[in-house]
């Protein structure tokens, strides 16, 4: 899910499911990055809140996404 490259899936991230949620954070030497995951099973979506924390540890945003499934193209008639 991450389209910056490989060098920016390392660390690992820590976390843990609770319900419908997944939290990770990521412990980059430039500080810390929190994934937040929310499924919403009525719309078959997810909602992603990626966030970053100021020097007195508050998180503010850094990015906000919603996610839904899309339907595969038909296949072309055949011969």
């Amino acid at each position: 899910m991450d389209n910056f490259g490989a060098v920016y899936s390392i660390p690992y991230a820590t976390g843990e499911a609770r319900g419908d949620t997944i939290e990770l954070t990521f412990r980059y030497e430039e500080g810390p990055l929190r994934d937040r995951f929310v499924y919403d099973g009525k719309r078959d979506t997810w909602h992603f809140v990626l966030g970053t924390p100021d020097s007195a540890g508050a998180w503010h945003l850094f990015a906000d996404y919603d996610v839904r499934r899309v339907k595969p193209p038909l296949s072309p008639p055949g011969p």
